[in-house]
């Protein structure tokens, strides 16, 4: 009986590597938060775009900082980053998603924490992944594009 279920669990496991089901987490993202709200959605076979946010309590600027990722926003960096989220906007705006959109880039301000990774070959805006966190709130937000 023992080595029927372990057989089983053997299957099981091997059926959800090859079905592509693998829950990866994303280092980026410190574990601890409090709560969640993700929305992924994908309009082709490369295109996609994504919007999460998440809550973290009072502790939460140090969990970011303690990731070794993340870096203070300055004044400059306030204007980039907005940026990238007006940009975020406009393929939200075009994907007629803007009732899951709830970001406000006026809320970036220079102390803030973000990382910004993007993909080499691409031009600016065309592939990038943002996590940005707003001190005040306590919030992650994470943008994704590939566009």
């Amino acid at each position: 009986m023992k080595k029927r279920l372990a057989a089983l669990f053997l299957l099981f496991c091997i059926a959800l590597q090859v079905s592509g089901c693998v829950f990866v987490h994303d280092e980026a993202i410190p574990r601890g938060y409090l709560r969640t709200e993700e929305y992924h959605d994908s309009d082709g076979m490369q295109d996609s775009i994504d919007y999460c946010k998440y809550f973290y309590g009072s502790d939460g600027r140090e969990k970011l900082l303690a990731n070794g990722r993340y870096q203070e926003a300055n004044a400059e960096d306030v204007r980039l980053l907005q940026a990238y989220f007006e940009d975020f906007r406009s393929w939200m705006e075009a994907g007629d998603q803007l009732e899951r959109y709830d970001f406000d880039a006026e809320i970036i301000n220079a102390g803030d924490l973000f990382f910004l990774r993007t993909k080499e070959g691409y031009p600016e805006f065309g592939y990038y992944s943002l996590y940005f966190f707003d001190c005040e709130s306590n919030v992650l937000y994470y943008i994704h594009a590939n566009i």
